[in-house]
């Protein structure tokens, strides 16, 4: 039994014992005296027989009485530390219950509405407010407020404590008045007598060993309404408030961090239900992470087509050993084909017990259909190390090819940006895709709104560089035309097509963190002056590039020449031809 219970009651055993004791005595006396009684003939036999009995009797009846009252104390105390262990525990329930109920939201605005009600509710405030050091300026800011009827109360009224709530922000002490008005160390106080202030509760909020706010409660009616007891419950309940609220920022800035990141973040449980699913992973599943959160890992992924994600989480949870580097191709619905970079790895706390599963993914999609416009060849030299990956460039001679699109302009008033986009992009995607043609292995420089770009002789060596480049810009009419062939007249577009042939200077241009394989010179100047001189459906090609082609290649080619053209920016005209056919089936 506890020691609070064990003194006393066994005391009051002691009594009852004396009391058993005192009244047997009182019991064999008042048998004497009745025997004496009956033996006694005359009054003054019967007067002596009392007169020695009777002091004995009176002792007896003394002590009883003086047992009966160490009796009615020693239950006094029994129910007085009856009543004090039941505050004890009800204060201790009370404490776990605000403790799960303050503890089970990691929302910061929750954990303090719900600290507030509970305040009010086990202290039978008036009011109560919490306020929160500012993380930037430092100072107090009111963060939730109640009344007892729960009703949110003004700003303004926060003002009524501010000084007292600054005492308790700067000392980290708590404070207890049942009566302010006459409390000497707050009566002259201009809010505590502005506004009659009586009783008043306040407890600081520490974190991580700094006083990062305050929580107050008061009355302004009742004196005498907190107890020591009720600023013991209101320090503990501010110190599990302190832990929430700690918790409570900490997700609040880690998924501030998820949530700004680039790359798709999925975490499960042990169990292999979803905890994180951030706005990177909503984006590239298009699934909102109010429906992934809280499901089973295999009921979201699994809704995808071709999903390696349920068998590698499941994989990564039995096994333990992470999977780095897998990239792998899902269907998404609505965006289609999509590839991943995963990096999936269990998640152990630092007991060694385990938590879960983390995977982190990086949609490649956008990488790998762009690597589609490289040439194979292109590709293979980055990758081999045959040019070091850094600034600058070199002087070559290489042959530049430009296209654009004509006629879209006055399609756009008829078609919607939609349509006419997806109508732009299907020629241009088809241009480009010409010049990494393996025939002529080109590299698709960059696309310039309506334009296409693509270098000959570069980043590998090709000898019949022009050659190539010419055969590549007649075959990309051709392909054109065909293609038009499959539309109605009303989304026919027309390319315009110029080569030219000479020295730039080629390379990495940009910075270190970000830069591009291009040309840069008078080659590609001429380049575009010539494709922008062209009439739709035309292939011009400079006397440069005519005479790089090899006299047996050149043969192939039924050209007419242009004469010299003046070309925008250059003050020197420029001999040209246009390309009529082509009868080599490299130009097919």
């Amino acid at each position: 039994m506890d020691e609070t219970f064990t003194d006393p009651i066994a005391m009051q055993r002691i009594e009852l014992q004396q009391l058993d004791q005192d009244l047997s005595t009182l019991g064999r006396l008042a048998g004497d005296m009745l025997t004496m009684l009956r033996r006694a003939t005359h009054a003054a036999e019967v007067g002596n027989a009392v007169a020695s009995i009777a002091p004995a009797l009176e002792e007896q009846v003394r002590a009883a009485q003086e047992h009966r009252a160490a009796i009615g104390l020693g239950l006094d105390t029994i129910a007085r530390a009856a009543e004090a262990r039941r505050q004890e525990a009800h204060h201790l329930r009370t404490l776990y219950s605000i403790g799960q109920a303050i503890n089970s939201s990691l929302n910061l605005r929750d954990v303090l509405n719900l600290l507030m009600d509970k305040v009010i509710e086990v202290t039978k405030a008036e009011r109560g407010y919490v306020v929160l050091r500012d993380e930037q300026s430092g100072d107090l800011t009111l963060a939730a407020a109640r009344g007892i009827d729960h009703a949110l109360i003004d700003d303004e009224s926060f003002l009524i404590s501010r000084g007292l709530v600054n005492q308790v922000a700067t000392s980290g002490q708590p404070v207890l008045t049942t009566n302010a008005q006459a409390d000497p160390r707050f009566s002259a106080m201009e809010s505590v007598l502005h506004y009659n202030l009586r009783a008043i509760l306040c407890a600081p909020l520490v974190i991580r060993g700094q006083v990062e706010g305050v929580v107050y409660v008061d009355n302004r009616l009742r004196t005498g309404l907190f107890s020591p007891r009720d600023l013991d419950l209101l320090v503990n309940l501010a110190n599990q408030a302190a832990v929430a609220i700690d918790n409570a920022r900490l997700f609040g800035y880690m998924a501030n961090v998820l949530a700004s990141i680039a790359s798709g973040v999925v975490t499960t449980d042990v169990q292999g239900v979803i905890t994180t699913f951030n706005r990177a992973a909503a984006s590239i599943f298009g699934i909102p992470a109010d429906q992934a959160i809280g499901r089973p890992y295999g009921e979201v992924f699994g809704l995808l087509a071709n999903s390696p994600l349920p068998l590698l989480f499941t994989q990564v949870q039995n096994t333990g050993e992470a999977v780095l580097g897998h990239e792998d191709k899902v269907f998404v619905p609505g965006r289609g084909e999509v590839v991943l970079l995963l990096n999936v790895t269990r998640v152990v706390a630092q007991t060694g017990e385990r938590v879960g599963v983390v995977v982190v993914m990086e949609d490649m999609t956008q990488e790998r259909r762009l690597e589609r416009y490289i040439a194979p060849n292109v590709v293979e030299h980055v990758i081999s190390g045959s040019a070091a990956l850094k600034l600058g460039g070199d002087l070559l001679e290489i042959s530049v090819l430009f296209g654009d699109v004509q006629g879209y302009t006055t399609l756009s008033e008829k078609m919607s940006p939609v349509e006419l986009i997806d109508l732009l992009n299907a020629h241009l995607s088809l241009a480009g895709s010409t010049i990494m043609d393996p025939q002529y292995e080109g590299t698709l420089d960059k696309y310039i709104g309506d334009a296409v770009m693509g270098l000959f002789n570069t980043p590998e060596e090709q000898p019949d560089h022009a050659w190539r480049a010419v055969n590549a810009a007649w075959a990309m009419q051709t392909r054109l035309r065909d293609f038009q062939q499959t539309l109605p007249p009303e989304k026919h577009l027309r390319f315009r097509v110029g080569v030219h042939t000479g020295k730039a200077v080629v390379g990495h241009i940009g910075s270190e963190s970000l830069m591009n394989f291009t040309a840069i010179g008078d080659a590609v100047n001429v380049a575009k002056r010539l494709q922008e001189s062209a009439r739709v459906g035309q292939v011009v090609i400079s006397e440069d590039t005519y005479r790089a082609i090899a006299p047996a290649q050149r043969t192939q080619l039924e050209v007419r020449p242009l004469g010299f053209i003046a070309l925008k920016g250059r003050a020197a005209e420029v001999p040209a031809y246009e390309i009529l056919s082509i009868t080599a089936d490299t130009a097919g």
